[in-house]
């Protein structure tokens, strides 16, 4: 079985570039500053990803509710990447790779499937909603 420290270097980078994004947010949601979506500038259409930074801001400021019915993806993120850190905690703690094995493990095509809907169910309701 694997551990932990055979996996440091990709841990790490999945650790400091979900740091990264968690400042990119904390840096949005304190300034009045919102860059604008290259794909909706570029087609007129929001993509499936839009108003997740305001999503985020959202969340920041206590607001779920509002959140969520920005863009649901928000949230969604948030539980991952807190998941994520709480699991590369506890593998460093146990000298494990849980989270290594369950990036790299072979998932079932309904899961893609899954992903899918929902990522096109989301772009569906932010091109609905006018974002």
């Amino acid at each position: 079985m694997s551990s932990f420290s055979s996996h440091r270097k990709e841990l790490i980078t999945a650790g400091v570039v979900c740091a990264v994004g968690g400042l990119y947010v904390l840096f949005h949601a304190f300034l009045p500053v919102h860059l604008p979506c290259i794909f909706k500038l570029l087609t007129g259409v929001p993509c499936p990803g839009c108003g997740t930074v305001r999503s985020l801001q959202l969340l920041v400021h206590g607001d779920v509710v509002g959140s969520l019915l920005t863009n649901p993806l928000g949230l969604l993120l948030t539980l991952l990447v807190v998941a994520a850190a709480i699991l590369v905690l506890r593998d460093a703690r146990k000298d494990d790779d849980l989270l290594y094995r369950l990036m790299h493990r072979r998932w079932p095509p309904l899961a893609l499937v899954v992903v899918v809907l929902l990522t096109l169910a989301n772009w569906l309701w932010n091109i609905s909603k006018g974002l």
